[in-house]
C-alpha cells in the first residue's frame, strides 16, 4: 500500500489532501523487501531469531494452540498458521490499519503486535462477527453503501468501527471519524464508510429494541 488519506475532517469532506510521505514509503518498501526476503513459515518458527514456543490463546471463539516465536507478529500466525486471510498486510509498520483485530475487544494492529503478548487473551478478526449467511449489520451496512473500491482496507475499518459500536451504540459523527483515524484509504471512500458504520449503528439499535 503507498499513500492514502486517513479519517480527518477534510477528508471526510471528500477533501482528499497531501502526496504520501516519500520518506515513510522508503521505510516501507524497505521493510517489505527484507520480509520477503525470508519465508513467511522460517519466520513463524525463528522470529529475529527467537526458536517456537506453544503459545495458547482464543481465536474468534474458539481456544487454539500455536507453535511460534513469542516476537512473531500476531498477524503471521493468523495468517499463515490459522488460516485467517481477513486481517491483512499492507505496511508492517502499524501505520495503515488494513491488519487491525480485536484483542479483548479493543483494536490492536495486528502487524505489530507480538504473539507472546496476546497469550491467554481473545483475538476477533472479521472471519468472526459474521458469515455470507448471516453477515453482522456492518458487513451488511458496507454492502448497501457500496463502500467497497479496491477493498482492500476495509476489514481492519470493520474491525475498528465493531469495536466503537460495540462500547457506544449510538455514536456521532465525530466519535467514528475518531475511531477510524488510524486507517488509511487509497481511494478516498470517507464519506461512504462514514454512512455504512452510521447505517449499522441505526440497525443495531433496532434489533436491540426488538
Amino acid at each position: 500500500m503507498t499513500g492514502g488519506a486517513r479519517f480527518s475532517v477534510s477528508t471526510c469532506q471528500n477533501e482528499i489532501a497531501g502526496p504520501a510521505n516519500s520518506g515513510w514509503n522508503r521505510r516501507r518498501n524497505r521493510l517489505i523487501i527484507d520480509k520477503i526476503a525470508v519465508p513467511y513459515t522460517q519466520r513463524s518458527a525463528t522470529f529475529n531469531g527467537a526458536q517456537s514456543m506453544s503459545i495458547q490463546l482464543t481465536v474468534n471463539g474458539s481456544p487454539v494452540t500455536v507453535a511460534a516465536a513469542e516476537t512473531t507478529p500476531l498477524l503471521h500466525v493468523l495468517r499463515n498458521q490459522l488460516d485467517l486471510k481477513g486481517a491483512r498486510y499492507g505496511c508492517g509498520l502499524g501505520q495503515c490499519g488494513t491488519c487491525m483485530v480485536l484483542v479483548d475487544g479493543e483494536p490492536v494492529y495486528a502487524c505489530t503486535c507480538e504473539i507472546g503478548t496476546v497469550a491467554g487473551r481473545r483475538i476477533t478478526t472479521i472471519e468472526g462477527i459474521g458469515s455470507a449467511a448471516q453477515p453482522h449489520p456492518l458487513q451488511t451496512a458496507f454492502l448497501d453503501e457500496q463502500v467497497g473500491q479496491c477493498a482492500y482496507c476495509l476489514c481492519g475499518i470493520i474491525m475498528s468501527a465493531k469495536a466503537l459500536l460495540d462500547r457506544s451504540p449510538s455514536p456521532t459523527r465525530a466519535e467514528i471519524v475518531e475511531a477510524l483515524d488510524k486507517h488509511l484509504c487509497r481511494c478516498g471512500a470517507h464519506p461512504r464508510i462514514l454512512a455504512a458504520v452510521e447505517k449499522a449503528a441505526a440497525m443495531l439499535r433496532e434489533g436491540a429494541r426488538r
